[in-house]
């Protein structure tokens, strides 16, 4: 996790001439892999930038926003986390078996709204019948809104996760629940139920 430098305002990039300059986007900041190699910049900065209370900051690589590693954050549970794995395992299951079917329903409800629409332009109905007509084109219409809305969800599932490598996070799911320590050095502790 890389670690940027920050006066809470601007952060601390390498312009072309390999110097550092401030820039209010967090995302072009220079990273540095470990804060002694930060605090080592942030130590060597010219004289006008050491005056503008720069500091170390830890910075979360996916969404690269900063985090302050003195706060009291809660931790991930392990069991909400392999939760929320499994429930992305399922979810690209589902996405990876309904895809062309969702696709074809979408096709099918598309045609079966351009019949209602082409009836509607060729044909004169009455108050009855038009609202019949009207009542089964908004009942499509909101069917045709769900095939999109699961195949949007596909798609994204695609597009974000394609390098994933389903198979190999779903065999990492039954050890995260199952691990058990071996002891390095006091084994004795650990027989008899770990009574001393």
């Amino acid at each position: 996790m890389p670690y940027v430098l920050t006066n809470d305002k601007n952060w601390l990039m390498y312009n072309a001439a390999k110097q550092f300059t401030a820039t209010p986007d967090v995302k072009q900041a220079q990273q540095f892999t470990t804060a002694a190699r930060a605090e080592n910049a942030r130590y060597n900065l010219p004289k006008p930038l050491k005056n503008l209370g720069y500091h170390v900051q830890f910075v979360g690589m996916a969404d690269a926003e900063p985090v302050d590693i003195d706060a009291d954050i809660e931790p991930i549970d392990l069991h909400d986390g392999i939760e929320t794995i499994s429930a992305m395992l399922d979810l690209h299951k589902q996405c990876a078996a309904q895809q062309q079917w969702l696709e074809n329903r979408l096709c099918e409800t598309q045609s079966k709204i351009c019949d209602i629409e082409h009836a509607i332009e060729f044909y004169n109905y009455n108050a009855r019948d038009g609202y019949k007509m009207y009542k089964r084109l908004k009942e499509l219409r909101l069917e045709r809104r769900k095939y999109k809305d699961a195949l949007l969800i596909c798609e994204i599932m695609s597009s974000s996760f394609g390098g994933v490598d389903w198979a190999e996070l779903a065999g990492h799911l039954p050890n995260l629940a199952n691990r058990v320590y071996k002891p390095r050095f006091y084994s004795e502790l650990f027989e008899n139920g770990g009574t001393v």
